[in-house]
């Protein structure tokens, strides 16, 4: 655990945003609401605003009521197709 704990910085996504923004990488992320295994804020929201900070392009979808294992729901969005198909 000790070592997990030096490298979770190297590791953790919303601690490694600068080099996706700076490539002009556009995210689009979609999230449940009601996710207590992943929580929005302190994870998918933080992410965004560490992304934007660093001058990166993301959108957020966020699903009213959906957990962590969603079910198909997550793949039948139409913002996410718009977005991919852009």
């Amino acid at each position: 655990r000790e070592e997990l704990e030096k490298h979770i910085s190297e590791l953790n996504p919303i601690d490694n945003v600068k080099p996706l923004a700076a490539a002009g990488v556009k995210i689009y992320h979609i999230h449940g609401d009601a996710d207590t295994t992943v929580p929005l804020v302190p994870n998918s929201e933080e992410f965004a605003k560490r992304y934007r900070d660093c001058g990166g392009s993301i959108e957020i979808e966020v699903i009213k009521g959906v957990g962590h294992s969603p079910g198909p729901i997550f793949y039948q969005s139409q913002r996410a197709l718009k977005f991919l198909l852009g």
